[in-house]
């Protein structure tokens, strides 16, 4: 059995606070993640995953993430 390792960087953001934030990418149910890849000088969003779905959340992270050498 192996254990798969990922780079991954996250930012966690209090919408209540940030409330412009809330308004601009639309959070309606938390946690939000919204998963971004650096194209051409601009990030570009290119998942969202609203709720806790852990199956979901892996599948995204193992896509997205950049794989780290055992």
């Amino acid at each position: 059995n192996q254990t798969a390792s990922y780079y991954v960087s996250l930012v966690d953001i209090d919408v209540d606070v940030y409330d412009t934030l809330n308004e601009e990418y639309a959070i309606k149910v938390l946690p939000t993640f919204i998963f971004y890849f650096f194209l051409n000088n601009e990030w570009i969003i290119t998942q969202r995953i609203e709720g806790a779905s852990e199956k979901e959340l892996e599948r995204a992270f193992k896509k997205y993430s950049i794989s780290k050498a055992n």
